[in-house]
């Protein structure tokens, strides 16, 4: 196995001081935590060495540089809806039905291709917008970075998409998936659970922990010893939302109404 870091990130916005980053390297063997970090965000857009290095230190650098492979896994959207993309463009002339919609998750406004299908999926699970709701601080902040450290490539976003050599990967996660409740311990796999062991569930530096450990299952690809990761349908330009699969990550689900007597 191709020594793989990753470097998870739950974005706490421009200015906030909820950045969050946690760098983990994984050998074939065994995930080792190298460092993490909670903080205002360094001034521009570093470069990824220069970004873990003012949240994780020294040896954390050292590993992103001689790994054959990095990943770093986001938890923010990585993409507008095209319809709101539109919109803002054109406000006039961009065809949007602006009729009433039978729910506020198919209003094309709001909403990726994406984002309706995690909710159709993990129906616990109710995804934020990032055009309307409090998310389009972290995402334009997520976006930023994203498209810098992948020399204008962006974030991967199908299936069949896979790490490269000598270049970072990015790809959108959501650790919340992870996690039976979303201000709970995660559900991970028990010998996933030291990972996380020093920081507090629900904590920005929780999430950024998950974000890595399911970066290292999408390098990792059909490895056992990670989570299996999945991807959402899209739409191209959209962005999609990588998911823990692998039935131990699975999330239970919700419990069947009886019918009434």
């Amino acid at each position: 196995m191709t020594e793989v870091v990753a470097v998870g990130w739950d974005v706490g916005g421009w200015h906030g001081t909820g950045n969050a980053v946690v760098v983990m390297r994984w050998d074939g063997a065994r995930v080792q935590r190298l460092g993490e970090g909670c903080r205002v965000l360094p001034a521009g857009v570093p470069t990824l060495d220069a970004f873990v290095a003012a949240f994780c230190g020294a040896e954390a650098v050292a590993a992103l540089r001689t790994a054959a492979r990095v990943v770093v896994g986001i938890d923010a959207p990585l993409g507008y809806p095209l319809a709101f993309r539109a919109f803002v463009a054109s406000p006039a002339t961009a065809g949007v039905e602006v009729e009433p919609f039978a729910a506020f998750l198919d209003n094309p406004l709001a909403f990726r291709a994406t984002d309706r299908a995690i909710a159709a999926r993990f129906p616990r699970k109710a995804p934020l917008s990032a055009s309307f709701d409090k998310l389009g601080n972290p995402a334009t902040v997520a976006m930023r970075h994203a498209w810098a450290w992948t020399a204008g490539r962006g974030p991967l976003a199908r299936a069949e998409d896979r790490p490269t050599q000598g270049a970072p990967a990015v790809i959108e996660v959501y650790p919340a998936l992870a996690k039976a409740e979303p201000r709970r311990a995660a559900d991970a796999a028990p010998r996933y659970r030291p990972l996380l062991d020093g920081l507090p569930p629900g904590s920005h530096l929780y999430d950024a922990a998950l974000a890595a450990v399911l970066a290292l299952g999408w390098a990792a690809g059909d490895d056992e010893r990670l989570p299996r990761m999945a991807v959402t349908e899209s739409e191209p330009g959209e962005g999609a939302i990588w998911y823990p699969a692998h039935p131990e990550w699975r999330l239970p689900e919700p419990p069947t109404k009886r019918p009434p007597r």
